[in-house]
């Protein structure tokens, strides 16, 4: 497993664990070392509206992510998740609507 990978892991934990100021250090280390690491890409996104709720930075992370790797269920649920965070309720409602299309038994966008 490479450094990055093994970082991404840590961050993940870090995230999970309720330490989303430390997810996002990581996630921003593996994105200055290598800004086409698509899950570090992604949940630096999600860790910027999880640490400091900065929803702009947060969507446009998310959406390099999916313009790296595509429009996905937990790409598009993910930024649902932000947009209503930051009050977006329309713009959420659509990408919960795409996610699943995508994905008709996706369990997050349910």
């Amino acid at each position: 497993m490479s450094d990055a990978n093994v970082l991404v892991q840590r961050a993940r934990w870090l995230g999970r664990s309720g330490d989303a100021r430390g997810a996002l250090k990581c996630y921003s280390y593996v994105v200055a070392q290598d800004p086409s690491h698509l899950e570090a890409v992604h949940f630096l996104g999600v860790s910027f509206a999880d640490s400091d709720r900065r929803f702009t930075q947060a969507r446009l992370w998310i959406d390099r992510s999916m313009y790296l790797g595509g429009d996905t269920a937990i790409f598009l649920t993910n930024k649902s998740i932000v947009l209503q965070r930051a009050n977006l309720f329309d713009d959420a409602l659509i990408c919960v609507e795409q996610a699943l299309r995508i994905q008709p038994d996706f369990p997050l966008a349910l």
